[in-house]
């Protein structure tokens, strides 16, 4: 019995930690005035000429790291449809978020 509760709380907790929007609809790129980001399936990104690969941390956050050796550990998805991106940046307590445009799909 004891297995059960086990088991069943374990995967309640790997499905509450994933992403609440499909992956799919994040790969392609985005635009505002600040940024142009891109997203694609093998885990490759790129912040405005900035290149590196990003991966799901929990829920939606991510974590990117980019190929000069930064890290920017502090993203979250709050949400993607077809047409839009929110990303918010965290730096220092401080919460930067941006809406963006879906420029391509991949």
């Amino acid at each position: 019995m004891h297995l059960f509760w086990i088991v069943l709380s374990t995967v309640f907790l790997m499905t509450a930690c994933g992403p609440s929007f499909e992956k799919e609809k994040l790969y392609g790129t985005w635009q505002n005035k600040e940024w142009r980001i891109i997203f694609d399936e093998e885990g490759s990104c790129a912040f405005n000429d900035k290149k590196g690969k990003f991966s799901f941390v929990m829920g939606n956050a991510i974590e990117v790291n980019f190929e000069q050796g930064a890290t920017l550990p502090n993203l979250t998805i709050e949400y993607v449809t077809d047409e839009e991106l929110k990303i918010v940046f965290r730096f220092a307590g401080t919460d930067s978020p941006q809406i963006l445009k879906r420029v391509t799909k991949r």
